[in-house]
C-alpha cells in the first residue's frame, strides 16, 4: 500500500485470480461440496 490505493486496486484481480486458481481453493471448493473437511496444503 506504500504506492496508493490506486495501485493496490488495480493489482486485486490478478491477485484473487491466483488465489482462486490455487490447488487449495479448489480442495476448498471439492471439501465443501463433498460435505467434508478440507485438506490444505499450501498450494
Amino acid at each position: 500500500l506504500l504506492e496508493g490505493e490506486a495501485v493496490a486496486a488495480a493489482a486485486l484481480p490478478e491477485a484473487a485470480r491466483r488465489l482462486l486458481d490455487s490447488e487449495d481453493a479448489k480442495e476448498g471448493l471439492r471439501a465443501l461440496q463433498e460435505r467434508r473437511p478440507g485438506r490444505f496444503e499450501g498450494r
